[in-house]
């Protein structure tokens, strides 16, 4: 009996113990079993994991295959399961994932604006552009014309200019069908509205916060027409390569072709108010002027040495003397 109590002390001095690892183990047995119950919800919805998983490649086959309706959807899509879960690492790094994309696509289609396009096409970039939401209206404006300029100016480039006559007939036919294009498709998918500028800041010229208390103000303000500046820009870029290239044409009858063909050229963009004849009058009577003194000048250069070389008959002073 005296051994019987001792071992039932020595059992009594443990149950602590053995009831603070009880409680350990019914704490790790627990988290196990919320880690398979988790492991089980996860095998059910497996299917729709690994679809979220596989939006962003999905998303970058589009891009490369040129889908941007169907790139923008999945965007979209990780957007709104970001707002939702918020502090979901994954969605975290799916979402950073969507932005890189996000600028490869913006860089492609940047780059097709940089190319020949026709309206309908312009108008679907354009319009994935705003969908995805990186600019402002004059923003994208800018962005718009800037492609285009790059794409008209290599053209430009690309000319031969060993022949300046050939060069300025050929640069007068882009300037008149792709100015032309460019304008004209910049006014189909951009609304007239102006933009004032104020401090850096642009307002639409039709906001609604303006009123009739802050009309004296608004005669400070002053509009950014970026069509008119490009437009401007243009035509002075073109004028001054006529300057370059004008004097390099020797025959009035190149200069008169050529001249009528500017002229042409003025009269076809004055249809979208881009007139410029007025402005080619003083640049082709600068190069006429100069032609007409070379030409002279090698007139009276020839006809002086054909006096020096002519031998004049003897007498004839004296006879003209008598």
């Amino acid at each position: 009996l005296g051994d019987i109590g001792k071992e039932l002390s020595s059992v009594n001095e443990r149950i602590p113990t053995i009831e603070k690892n009880s409680s350990k183990y019914e704490g790790i047995l627990a988290d196990h079993l919320e880690e398979q119950g988790h492991n089980k919800q996860l095998l059910s919805n497996c299917g729709q994991v690994l679809e979220i998983l596989e939006v962003t490649q999905l998303m970058e086959t589009c891009i490369r295959h040129g889908n941007y309706d169907e790139a923008l959807d999945l965007e979209a899509f990780i957007n709104k399961l970001t707002v939702l879960h918020p502090n979901v690492r994954v969605i975290q790094v799916l979402q950073g994932e969507a932005k890189q994309l996000s600028m490869t696509m913006q860089k492609q289609l940047f780059a097709r604006l940089r190319a020949n396009l026709q309206l309908p096409e312009c108008l679907r970039i354009v319009g994935y552009l705003r969908r995805m939401g990186g600019f402002t209206e004059n923003g994208l404006r800018e962005e718009y014309l800037d492609c285009r300029d790059l794409w008209f100016q290599s053209l430009v480039d690309d000319l031969p200019k060993h022949d300046h006559y050939s060069y300025i007939k050929r640069l007068t036919d882009y300037h008149r069908v792709h100015i032309f294009d460019i304008i004209m498709q910049y006014r189909a998918i951009f609304s007239d509205d102006k933009v004032k500028v104020v401090g850096g800041r642009s307002l639409a010229r039709n906001d609604s916060s303006s009123s009739s208390s802050s009309s004296s103000k608004t005669k400070t303000f002053k509009y950014a027409d970026l069509l008119h500046v490009w437009s401007s820009r243009r035509i002075n870029a073109y004028l001054q390569d006529l300057r370059t290239h004008l004097p390099f044409v020797h025959e009035g009858a190149n200069l008169s072709s050529v001249f009528e063909h500017c002229m042409y050229c003025g009269m076809s963009l004055g249809r979208i108010g881009l007139d410029f004849r007025c402005l080619l009058v003083p640049v082709f009577e600068d190069a006429v002027v100069k032609l007409f003194r070379k030409h002279t000048k090698n007139a009276l250069s020839i006809f002086g040495s054909m006096l020096a070389n002519y031998k004049w008959p003897k007498g004839a002073g004296e006879r003209q003397e008598a």
